[in-house]
């Protein structure tokens, strides 16, 4: 293909995107589930996540699981930790208002 024709193929195709109506617009799917998604879009994905888990060694899944658990248990001190926090400035404000 010569620099000319490839010029006007490019810009025959300009032309043709200029066109409001020439640009198919795809269907809605934002609001789809992810299933009926894959499904409009012709995608069959297996489940990776599985796959995945079962082809990590024991001792791979063995530390996932105590790092997971550990987070976990990080979090619940910390929401213990805010709701003490909180029982106590509550407790100091009754004690404030009852001394008024």
């Amino acid at each position: 293909m010569s620099e000319k024709e490839e010029e006007e193929a490019f810009l025959s195709l300009l032309s043709d995107l200029s066109q409001p109506s020439s640009i198919p617009k795809p269907p809605p799917l934002l609001f789809l589930s992810r299933s009926k998604r894959e499904e409009k879009e012709g995608e069959e994905k297996p489940k990776e996540r599985c796959v995945v888990r079962s082809l990590l060694s024991p001792r791979l899944r063995e530390k996932k699981r105590k790092k997971v658990s550990l987070e976990r248990e990080r979090n619940r001190h910390e929401e213990r930790k805010k709701e003490r926090k909180k029982e106590r400035f509550m407790y100091e404000e009754r004690k404030r208002h009852e001394a008024l």
